[in-house]
């Protein structure tokens, strides 16, 4: 969890990261990453039970696609997941959410967000956030304040053994070289 943040967020429901990966493997077609339609897939063979809309899928895989260079590998995978899972706590608050046609937000509206959401931050706090991340403009974009919040309850992708094993694909060497 990032810092500053203390709002009782619930756990990711997800398998192990070693069945997230062999879900990555059942879906990867020798590319060594997922499309959007591949993590789709692999959305409803983990949550088989839960209806994800595809506008939040969406929300994820972008933000993923954006951490992890333009393509959404293994580490990508299982954070996309989690962000999939924080997603679907939040998604009730995040759909009420009186938004202009463009899907823009102003000030106030950040302010109520955060509260409805248990943010532990003060409207003062959420007022210079929301000016860095405006850069001094009176409006920010649905999907950005949705990064923003997943970037504090979602650590960025660990790389650890399993995913390096993943991804460090041998080279193939002819036997008759």
């Amino acid at each position: 969890r990032r810092q500053g943040s203390q709002c009782a967020v619930p756990p990711f429901r997800s398998k192990s990261r070693t069945s997230t990966c062999e879900v990555f493997k059942k879906l990867d077609t020798g590319a060594g990453f997922l499309t959007l339609a591949e993590i789709t897939q692999g959305v409803e063979m983990i949550w088989p039970h839960l209806e994800v809309p595809r506008s939040m899928i969406l929300l994820a895989y972008n933000a993923c696609k954006v951490h992890g260079g333009g393509k959404i590998r293994h580490a990508e995978f299982h954070q996309c997941l989690q962000w999939i899972s924080y997603l679907d706590f939040a998604w009730e608050v995040l759909n009420s959410l009186n938004l202009n046609e463009a899907r823009r937000m102003d000030v106030d509206q950040m302010i109520h967000a955060c509260q409805s959401l248990e943010e532990w931050l003060e409207p003062d706090e959420i007022f210079d956030i929301f000016h860095e991340l405006t850069q001094g403009g009176n409006s920010i974009s649905f999907d950005q304040f949705c990064n923003w919040l997943l970037g504090r309850h979602v650590e960025p992708p660990i790389v650890d053994e399993e995913v390096d094993e993943l991804e460090a694909v041998p080279p193939q060497v002819p036997e008759d070289v």
